[in-house]
């Protein structure tokens, strides 16, 4: 009986071995099945978006804005919060340094998603070699693919125009624009920036059908655009190409907004994957989308106008999700290419100089704080971000309009009777502590009016971005909210995903390895694409008109 049981079990055994060896063998050199190719891909950007910010408008959603009382939030008696549209979907997290900085700008950021591969802050699909890079975009369009563009700054800033064009400095927004008109990647694109785009007729040459390659024939894109300025124009377009340009340069903070007359970012994003999905073949779609001002409101460390940014990123990202769920074959990844302000959630106060424990913060990003030893409950008080109505830009331009300022050029002349006059000082101190009493209902302490003096008296120095970033630090203190920089940090930021594909972008890696994965779901050859470039089409001296308009920071 031994006997004849033995063959057979040396032949299982034999079969298991052959089976189970070779996936011994893959699972070791790190190869997986392939998984289905998608029809769609959506790319989500939060631009200075980072994991604390994530966690401030968490709990602003759970709490401060349903009114829990204070004693209540974050306490056992609490209830458990509802997450956000994103929480459901986290993946992983991704290396943000750039190819010449372990804290990147958001062109080298970009381009690690558009290109896969890492290069210095501030290149536009440009490698550290000097050269032009093929992105994700201008390959889907090449196979296709409609593509789309919607952001809330200037269509012609790094994210946006690292998937659609090639300059070797951001700086060059009116080489960007240009390279939108005469190469047409994307048949949407909805943003602002309009002044980089008139000061070339380009909206006019956008209008007019496109004479092209026969590759931008095959793909549509012989149609001239339609041209959009408002939400109503918007909401009633139906076809593509569309342009939609709804601000000179960047768009109006989401706390700021007049919803009668400028779209939303979700507004934006539900229009663009109407007209996507409604236009697109078998190909399917490749569409962009950026909370780009999460980060602009982040560098002034404006916590209550960053807060407004990530929940409407939030509300497109519900969209998003909404229509891939009903679609069952998009891709959806949402990251950031960086973290913005080195947001810290609870922080020491400074309250009374008489029991001094610890060093006193001498950072000025900590300012309007009275000198002393630290409170340190552990808390923070997010609701105090509910109360502020407007933003800390908003404020202040506010306050020196009604004392007649201008931007630009006037403003050189009254800095100069500023920096002559003791009265005018004294009277934008007043405009300015008026217009923070008005908009964030707080009544100011000495050390805060004191502040706002100081950088009145340096207004030289900083102008009214000196005094944004003090109205900014008053309501972060207020909220026990703290802040290590007025740039960009170096950590690791999430990577959310679903769709086909999505264990992909499982774990921690590299931000150029979610391009690559991107370009190796969809059968995308970037370095054939690359190859195919010619030399890009670039303005003269094109750095004119960046620093002619009032730009925000980056």
């Amino acid at each position: 009986m031994q006997r004849s049981m033995a063959a057979p079990l040396a032949l299982f055994v034999l079969v298991t071995l052959a089976l189970l060896v070779p996936m011994a063998v893959l699972t070791a050199r790190g190869d997986r099945p392939h998984p289905p190719k998608p029809r769609n891909v959506i790319f989500m950007v939060g631009d200075g978006f980072g994991p604390s910010a994530a966690t401030l408008a968490r709990v602003f959603k759970n709490h401060a804005a349903n009114n829990l009382p204070a004693e209540r939030q974050g306490s056992i008696h609490s209830p458990p919060m509802h997450p956000l549209r994103l929480d459901a979907f986290l993946s992983g997290s991704s290396r943000t340094y750039s190819a010449d900085s372990l804290v990147t700008d958001s062109a080298a950021g970009a381009t690690a998603f558009s290109c896969g591969l890492k290069s210095y802050n501030g290149a536009i699909a440009w490698t550290p070699q000097g050269v032009p890079c093929g992105t994700v975009m201008e390959v889907a369009q090449r196979r296709g693919m409609k593509t789309g563009l919607v952001v809330t700054s200037s269509v012609t800033d790094a994210t946006p125009a690292a998937f659609a064009a090639h300059v070797p400095s951001r700086r060059m927004q009116q080489s960007i624009a240009m390279q939108y008109a005469l190469n047409r990647t994307a048949d949407l694109v909805l943003g602002g920036g309009r002044a980089y785009f008139e000061s070339n007729q380009l909206i006019a040459r956008m209008q007019q059908p496109f004479a092209g390659s026969a590759d931008a024939a095959d793909t549509g894109q012989r149609a001239p655009y339609a041209y959009v300025t408002s939400r109503t124009d918007l909401a009633a377009a139906r076809t593509l190409p569309l342009l939609g340009l709804f601000a000179e340069g960047d768009m109006p903070w989401e706390i700021d907004r007049d919803p009668t007359t400028t779209p939303s970012l979700g507004e934006m994003t539900e229009k663009a994957l109407q007209l996507l999905d409604a236009s697109s073949s078998v190909e399917g779609f490749f569409l962009m989308v950026e909370g780009s001002q999460i980060d602009k409101a982040a560098h002034p460390n404006d916590a209550a106008t960053m807060l407004r940014e990530v929940l409407e990123f939030d509300l497109a990202v519900g969209q998003v999700l909404d229509f891939a769920a009903r679609d069952g074959r998009t891709l959806v990844v949402i990251t950031a290419d960086h973290e913005t302000g080195g947001l810290s959630l609870g922080r020491g106060i400074v309250t009374d100089r008489q029991n001094d424990s610890e060093a006193v913060l001498e950072t000025r990003s900590f300012a309007a704080e009275a000198a002393g030893h630290y409170h340190t409950d552990y808390a923070f008080a997010p609701e105090t971000l509910g109360r502020v109505t407007k933003s800390s830009e908003w404020m202040v331009f506010e306050a020196l309009s009604s004392l007649e300022w201008e931007p630009s050029p006037a403003c050189s002349r009254f800095s100069c009777s500023l920096r002559r006059s003791p009265e005018l000082r004294a009277s934008v101190v007043t405009a300015v502590v008026r217009t923070l009493e008005k908009y964030a209902t707080i009544q100011l302490r000495h050390s805060e009016v004191a502040l706002i003096q100081e950088v009145v008296d340096d207004f030289d120095a900083l102008g009214p971005y000196g005094i944004i970033r003090a109205l900014a630090s008053i309501t972060s203190a207020r909220a026990h909210i703290g802040w290590s920089t007025w740039g960009h940090s170096g950590v690791d930021v999430m990577v959310y995903a679903t769709g086909p594909g999505r264990e992909l972008f499982m774990g921690n890696s590299e931000n150029m390895q979610i391009g690559q994965r991107v370009a190796e779901l969809m059968g995308f050859n970037l370095e054939a694409e690359t190859a195919k470039l010619g030399t890009p089409v670039m303005v003269p001296d094109d750095h004119a008109l960046h620093h002619g308009l009032t730009a925000r920071w980056e």
